[in-house]
C-alpha cells in the first residue's frame, strides 16, 4: 500500500466519495477523515477508535459524559477507498471542534457563525 510507515501517526485521509456509502457500516460518515493509524497492511490501514459507537456483548464499555456507551475498536479502511493522506509527524494533534473533519463514528459538529450586523 504505502512505503511510508504511518503506524501510530495522526492522519487526515481523503476518501473516495463513491465508497463512502460502504464505509458507513463501520461508522465512517464523511471525508476528509481524521484519525490515528493503529497498523498498516498491504491492502489498507487500521484506524484506532477509542470511542466506537457499537459494542459487542461481553466487551469493556466506556461511558462518555452523557452516559452513552462506547468501546475501543480498530477500523479497517481499504486502500482503494483512500485518495490521499496527510500526516503530522512532529506531534499528535486533534482537529478543532469546528473543523468539519469526519472521525470514526460521528461527524464533528459544524459551528454556524452569526451574521454581522451593520
Amino acid at each position: 500500500m504505502f512505503e511510508y510507515d504511518l503506524a501510530d501517526k495522526q492522519v487526515l485521509l481523503v476518501l473516495n466519495p463513491e465508497l463512502l456509502e460502504i464505509l458507513k457500516g463501520v461508522g465512517i460518515t464523511g471525508s476528509p477523515l481524521f484519525g490515528k493509524v493503529h497498523k498498516m497492511e498491504q491492502n489498507g490501514l487500521w484506524l484506532d477508535s477509542a470511542q466506537f459507537p457499537l459494542c459487542p456483548i461481553n466487551i469493556k464499555r466506556i461511558y462518555d459524559a452523557r452516559g452513552v456507551v462506547r468501546c475501543h475498536a480498530h477500523v479497517f479502511i481499504p486502500a482503494v477507498a483512500i485518495v490521499s493522506v496527510a500526516t503530522f509527524p512532529d506531534s499528535p494533534i486533534e482537529p478543532p471542534e469546528d473543523s468539519g473533519f469526519s472521525q470514526i463514528g460521528f461527524l464533528t459538529p459544524q459551528v454556524k457563525k452569526a451574521a454581522r450586523k451593520p
